[in-house]
């Protein structure tokens, strides 16, 4: 798992698109570390992972209104959606 995909602040276009590099590279060294490594079920993941948003801020205790768009909301939701069951 790489580090700075997961700590790392995602508030510009271009740290979101540095961002996304990062997880296609851990996707493509490290498959098997994503329970949704294919497309139906990441896409499916994001669509989930989406609407609990909430959930995940409220759990690590962070203020967040994920109904204002950003990209860090974003970046959370495509991280989250790797892992989501």
């Amino acid at each position: 798992m790489n580090l700075d995909l997961e700590t790392m602040a995602v508030d510009s276009r271009a740290s979101f698109a540095h961002f996304l590099s990062l997880l296609r590279q851990e996707l493509d060294s490290t498959p098997e570390l994503w329970s949704n490594n294919s497309l139906p079920a990441f896409l499916e993941a994001i669509e989930s992972y989406a609407l609990d948003i909430d959930g995940f801020y409220l759990n690590t205790n962070q203020v967040v209104d994920a109904n204002v768009p950003s990209w860090q909301n974003f970046a959370n939701i495509l991280r989250g959606a790797r892992m989501y069951e």
